[in-house]
């Protein structure tokens, strides 16, 4: 239960962020997992979800040098 309330949460958040953005949330995503020093491959969705909770400032930094850099 607390897993699902996580995903679910951290599904809000990029939402939120990305609104639709499938691109930007990829690239994004990719560079905030190997900020975080973990695997793509392997992260677990538990290991993901916490780490877009607990990284929102770090996702939304990236995703506003994403923003500037494809102006």
């Amino acid at each position: 239960m607390v897993t699902q309330s996580i995903t679910e949460e951290s599904q809000f958040l990029l939402d939120e962020i990305f609104q639709g953005d499938t691109v930007a949330e990829s690239v994004c995503l990719r560079d905030l997992i190997q900020w975080a020093g973990e695997n793509p491959i392997t992260i677990s969705t538990e290991s993901f979800a916490q780490l877009v909770i607990y990284s929102e400032d770090k996702l939304r930094e990236l995703f506003d040098i994403y923003c500037e850099v494809n102006e």
